[in-house]
Parts: C-alpha cells; sequence; structure tokens
C-alpha cells in the first residue's frame, strides 16, 4: 500500500515536472519570436533611418551643386565686359570672380600655336579673377572657357596662355588667351564667352558673357 503510495506521488511529480517543462519551453518560445519580430521591427526601422539619410544627403549635394553658381543663376544672367560674375558657395559665400577685361580682334601673336594658322579667324580674350575666400592660391585655366558666335558654333580655345599665376585671398590676376573661331572675325559684330564646369574650382555650371566686338 505504501509502495503505491509513493508511486503515486512520483507520477504526479513527473506530471507536475513535465508540465512545468513544458509551460517553460512555450515561454521560451513566445519571448524568441518576440525577440525576433522585435529585431526585424528595430532593423527595418534603421534601414529606413539609413535611406532617409541618403535621401537627404543627396538632395543636399545636390542642393550645394545649384548653389554653387553666381549670384544671378536663377535668373541665367548674361555678363557683360566689364562686369564681375561672383562664384559662392552653398552659404552663398563668395569665393572668387571672373571678369572679361577687353575682346580683341587685332591680337598680339600671330604664330600658328596661337591661331592654328588661322589668324584670320582669331581673337584675343583677356580675363580676369580674384580669390575671395578660396583656401589654397587658385586661377581659372583657359581650357575651361570657351567663345560662340551667333549661330552657336563654337570656336577652339587655343593652349597657348599669357598670364596663368595662382592668387592667395584677396588678390586677383589677369590671363590672355586665344579663341580660333569657325568664321573670319571680320564678320563677328558680337560674341559670347562661356566659363563652364571648372572642376579645379569646384564650380559646377555655367557664366555666359555677352560681347559687342
Amino acid at each position: 500500500m505504501k509502495n503505491k503510495v509513493w508511486l503515486w506521488i512520483s507520477i504526479v511529480e513527473l506530471v507536475i515536472i513535465l508540465g512545468l517543462c513544458f509551460s517553460l519551453f512555450a515561454v521560451g518560445t513566445s519571448l524568441t519570436n518576440d525577440n525576433n519580430k522585435i529585431s526585424k521591427q528595430y532593423n527595418d526601422l534603421l534601414a529606413s533611418v539609413e535611406n532617409e539619410n541618403e535621401v537627404k544627403s543627396e538632395q543636399s549635394t545636390t542642393s550645394d551643386k545649384a548653389k554653387n553658381n553666381t549670384e544671378e543663376s536663377s535668373s541665367n544672367k548674361a555678363y557683360s565686359i566689364g562686369e564681375e560674375a561672383i562664384i559662392s558657395n552653398s552659404d552663398n559665400k563668395p569665393m572668387y570672380s571672373l571678369k572679361i577685361v577687353s575682346v580683341n580682334k587685332d591680337i598680339s601673336e600671330t604664330d600658328s600655336y596661337y591661331t592654328d594658322g588661322k589668324p584670320e579667324n582669331t581673337i584675343e580674350v583677356v580675363y580676369e579673377y580674384k580669390n575671395y575666400a578660396m583656401t589654397d592660391p587658385m586661377r581659372i585655366n583657359a581650357q575651361f572657357i570657351s567663345a560662340f558666335d551667333n549661330n552657336g558654333k563654337t570656336g577652339k580655345t587655343m593652349n597657348m596662355t599669357d598670364g596663368q599665376t595662382e592668387v592667395a585671398d584677396g588678390k586677383s590676376s589677369q590671363s590672355k588667351i586665344w579663341i580660333v573661331m569657325p568664321e573670319n572675325k571680320e564678320t563677328l559684330t558680337d560674341i559670347g564667352i562661356d566659363y563652364s564646369n571648372d572642376f579645379s574650382n569646384g564650380f559646377d555650371g555655367t557664366i555666359t558673357f555677352n560681347i559687342n566686338l
């Protein structure tokens, strides 16, 4: 009789222990599932934040590039001879400037190195650049300057230059270049001069000067 009682007690204890084990397993599984759900929600939220930051960064970069233009870029202002075009950063702080000092049909050099063998088509351009706030000494190279006629035909900017001095903050310098136009220069009454996409100075855009000859 005593043995039977102990047997039943043992069976009850075993049932209780199995029940507890099952309960713990169920709780553990539930916690694991909840933890997985929370982790997934966290990762999704993190990815969403990162994507939003990337979009904002791209928008900011685009905005900075758009602002890195002349003060009048929004109205596509065309400058005249002797008029200073100021290039500003994204905070509208003047960084440097460019102006066309003169455009001459009477050129000082007639050698083919300056005229590509076409002195009758060649004009001489003098421009001035000023460093307002560029950290490193800067200059505007001839390769970023081009000229076009009334029909939109662009001339060939020669590699020969007179004066390509780098200037520090607050200083300015002038440079003379030669551009071979598509037609005889005597037929030209006015031209356009573009300053475009000067990666050496971080400028992305175009500044246009309208010049009467």
